[in-house]
């Protein structure tokens, strides 16, 4: 019996040894299949297959869980939540696809996002033939959070500015087709219809009804030409001499880096080059109508031409329509009235502060 029990003792000696040794080793991607972009529906990188994960999203739930980020896209970037809801949907099968649950991203971007990623395996096509390499994607802390940066995605590239404000979700659902987010020719139709059968139209009602000012700056380094499809404008001299043939190059739907504004022929128009002059009107950033962008349930004061005070308040959300700017107490303002005028800070061109 003392041989048999000093054999059993070495015996588990040696395999706890071994283990030591030789522990288990699993790959943090061994139930993944590769992911592969897929411009049919977007720009990111997108799952072939579910995750081998359980599927844990039904539409109630993944609703109900990126509602709070898609609003909140529209209060950060005046990115509209049904069309956010409807691509989130879309680029992630309702949740269940393996970025989803895996790093909580909906919509395939690569990077970090406040230095959090996880490794996938990715499809890419490189020196003529597809390869499989590791990669970086986005790791978010839920489902929200993924839904609010990519609200900020679409409000840092300039290649869909003209989406930024719009609250008709069907003008958006064409803009997104029009400026290339994705190639499928049914894409419009598919937003719209995930929309009007969700009901999603309901939460842009609810974010416009919050009280969301300020709203963040819309950005005016780039100027896109809208105009008529196929036709451009002219742009004009410091002078106000019309340039010969401009029209040719400032076609709807270009764009033109900014570089300050200046009032020319009655107007406000854009510098876009040497002594070359594009009219505000006809660009995404129109100031025709202007938006006092405050703090909720105040105010801001509006001027005079000599700079003294008008006694009158604007109030937070009221539209005005303007008729030209002037340099008043060292600051841009637009004329909205007889003699009235209000700080471009306190519009929807400036930060509200």
């Amino acid at each position: 019996m003392t041989t048999q029990k000093k054999n059993s003792s070495l015996l588990l000696f040696i395999c706890l040894f071994t283990m030591l040794l030789f522990p288990t080793t699993s790959s943090a991607t061994s139930d993944e299949s590769p992911v592969a972009q897929n411009t049919e529906i977007g720009p990111g990188y997108y799952s072939k297959s579910f995750s081998n994960r359980t599927i844990r999203a039904t539409p109630d739930i993944f609703l109900n869980q990126i509602k709070q980020g898609a609003i909140d896209g529209w209060k950060n970037y005046q990115i509209l939540p049904s069309i956010t809801a409807a691509q989130a949907i879309l680029e992630s099968s309702w949740g269940n696809s393996s970025l989803s649950q895996s790093a909580n991203n909906l919509f395939g971007i690569k990077g970090r996002y406040n230095g959090q990623y996880i490794l996938l395996p990715t499809q890419e096509y490189i020196n003529g033939q597809w390869i499989v390499v590791n990669a970086e994607f986005r790791k978010y802390p839920n489902w929200s959070a993924s839904v609010e940066d990519h609200g900020k995605f679409f409000h840092d590239n300039s290649r869909y500015s003209n989406l930024i404000g719009i609250k008709d979700y069907k003008q958006v659902a064409n803009l997104l087709k029009q400026d290339g987010y994705a190639t499928d020719p049914e894409y419009p139709a598919k937003l719209i219809s995930l929309i009007e059968s969700n009901n999603l139209a309901s939460w842009d009602s609810e974010a416009f009804k919050q009280s969301d000012y300020p709203h963040v700056a819309i950005d005016e380094s780039i100027a896109v030409v809208n105009y008529i499809p196929g036709y451009g404008v002219f742009g004009f001299r410091s002078n106000g001499e019309t340039i010969l043939d401009s029209n040719l190059n400032l076609k709807h739907g270009t764009q033109w880096k900014t570089y300050g504004s200046k009032m020319i022929n009655g107007e406000e128009m854009f510098s876009i080059g040497t002594d070359y002059y594009l009219p505000r009107r006809y660009t995404n950033l129109d100031a025709s109508i202007i938006t006092i962008n405050y703090s909720p349930g105040y105010g801001v004061k509006s001027y005079r031409k000599d700079g003294s005070w008008t006694g009158n308040y604007l109030t937070t959300g009221t539209s005005f329509q303007t008729f030209g700017f002037e340099i008043i107490n060292d600051k841009i303002m637009y004329l909205v009235g007889s003699n009235e005028y209000v700080p471009k800070q306190y519009t929807q061109f400036g930060n509200g502060k």
